[in-house]
């Protein structure tokens, strides 16, 4: 509950909106939550392990990612290409093998020449070997 000058409460209105709605709105998503809670929690220390594998296998390839050592089961991923051309690459393979290899990805304001994208290893992740996902991973986004 928030309570204050109207002005106050306008603003605050307008931030409930962008962050999703109000309880009744975010019933999906607590839904989804507690899917996730009983579902994936359990196979977290897993999807780790295999987001370092990944991590170590990318980097052999020539595909930088941050953290070096993920913490969890996400991590960025750099290459040296912009990111519509790497983007170009990952729609190519969705359209002709069916496959939908990574998200889009970003051009990097730090580091000019270079695009990422963040990879979250999760259930489908898992249906490969860490060997063979790095091998597409690195035929698709190296080009």
């Amino acid at each position: 509950m928030v309570a204050g000058p109207e002005e106050v409460i306008s603003e605050v209105r307008l931030w409930r909106s962008r962050h999703g709605g109000t309880l009744w709105t975010m019933l999906p998503y607590a839904v989804s939550a507690l899917r996730g809670l009983r579902d994936e929690m359990l196979r977290m220390a897993e999807y780790h392990q295999r987001a370092l594998e990944m991590a170590e296998l990318l980097a052999a390839k020539g595909i930088r990612t941050f953290p070096e050592s993920p913490h969890c089961n996400a991590l960025r991923i750099f290459v040296q290409a912009p990111g519509n051309v790497v983007t170009e690459r990952v729609i190519t393979v969705m359209e002709g093998e069916h496959l939908a290899v990574t998200s889009p990805w970003r051009h990097s304001h730090d580091v000019p020449g270079w695009s990422w994208t963040e990879l979250v290893v999760g259930p489908a992740t898992m249906d490969w070997s860490a060997g063979r996902a790095a091998d597409l991973l690195a035929r698709v986004v190296l080009g």
